[in-house]
């Protein structure tokens, strides 16, 4: 999943959320404490949840700090902004 405006990095990826353009996806992001906006962030990652998400807008840990569930299952990558699903056991 990307968070940002650039989608080029789709081209060899499959996308796992609805939130594909950022024009329309950044209210929910800039938001996370608005209920029903989590709850619609909450239940896209859950649908299918993202291998990698790439936050260019520096939004998710405050969407992270709504959803500690989720964020238990993501481990920051190498890069900044980067977060990767952790295999469970």
């Amino acid at each position: 999943m990307f968070l940002g405006d650039n989608i080029s990095v789709y081209k060899d990826a499959k996308l796992a959320t609805p939130f594909l353009n950022w024009r329309i996806a950044r209210e929910y992001f800039l938001e996370p404490s608005y209920y029903d906006n989590i709850t619609t962030i909450f239940a896209r990652l859950e649908d299918d949840l993202p291998e990698v998400i790439i936050d260019n807008e520096g939004v998710y840990e405050d969407v992270f700090s709504m959803m500690p569930v989720l964020e238990r299952r993501y481990a920051k990558g190498e890069q900044p902004g980067t977060y990767l699903l952790q295999k469970m056991p």
